[in-house]
């Protein structure tokens, strides 16, 4: 159970969180719920179960209590406090991130159902081209490890031994992604690939991306019921580390999509 798993289950067991949601009143205040997936995985589920924030039992609770103390707002009544207007008291905004697969088919129908709506943030490169989110890329690629002894030179030297550092070997590529500016994500991930000795193509990512992401259907019909469409950048690298020609196009790129 990470960090995030365990604060929430303090919160929630300690009844601070309801406490706290319950008695914020004013209208000049707002609640953002940022949601990633909701679903229930598999023990063996190979790709990075830790964007999961609820399973879809959690998360008609979480929509029953804001039905039933919050006032749930979209985009429009965000547009129209910047214009002067109030927000209603205990406003909610609900949003997602990235554009996985169950937000259409599991967190949408239970919006709809509770009439509610939410924005969803829409990383556009790994729907337009089928491409899988790069922590999932990276948690698949070494939970499916071929090899024991793991050995990389860019972009910088890095052995691991597995399956006894998997969660080092994890953990240090992950933050060589959102911490090294200038970094060539193409690169280091297919030499990830490459050390682990695990194959992988267009044609095999696209295999995965299918199955874990949304596509532009989908978020049509999203976007028909009821549902904010929104940019989330085009590649979702940390837009710290990138340098400003290239966060200037990706951002263009992104809006234009």
């Amino acid at each position: 159970m990470g960090i995030r798993d365990k604060l929430a289950k303090t919160l929630d067991r300690t009844g601070i969180l309801n406490v706290v949601l319950k008695n914020r009143r004013g209208s000049d205040q707002l609640t953002v719920l940022t949601y990633h997936r909701v679903n229930e995985l598999p023990s063996d589920y190979p790709y990075d179960a830790d964007v999961v924030d609820a399973t879809p039992s959690q998360f008609e609770e979480q929509l029953r209590f804001l039905q039933e103390h919050h006032h749930v707002v979209g985009l429009d009544d965000l547009r129209r406090f910047c214009d002067g207007e109030p927000l209603p008291p205990r406003a909610t905004l609900i949003t997602f991130d990235d554009g996985y697969r169950d937000n259409h088919d599991v967190a949408m129908p239970m919006l709809q159902r509770f009439g509610m709506s939410a924005v969803f943030f829409i990383a556009t490169r790994y729907i337009d081209e089928r491409r899988l989110y790069w922590w999932d890329k990276i948690n698949y690629l070494v939970n499916s490890a071929t090899t024991t002894h793991v050995s990389l030179d860019y972009p910088v030297p890095l052995r691991f031994e597995l399956p006894r550092e998997r969660a080092e070997a994890l953990s240090t590529f992950v933050i060589l992604m959102k911490e090294m500016r200038g970094l060539d994500t193409e690169r280091f991930l297919s030499e990830v690939a490459e050390a682990v000795g695990v194959p992988w193509s267009r044609d095999i990512e696209r295999e995965h991306a299918d199955a874990l992401l949304m596509n532009w259907d989908d978020l049509r019909a999203m976007k028909a019921g009821g549902m904010d469409i929104q940019s989330h950048s085009h590649n979702h690298q940390p837009l710290h580390t990138m340098l400003p020609e290239a966060l200037d196009s990706d951002l263009r790129l992104a809006k234009s999509l």
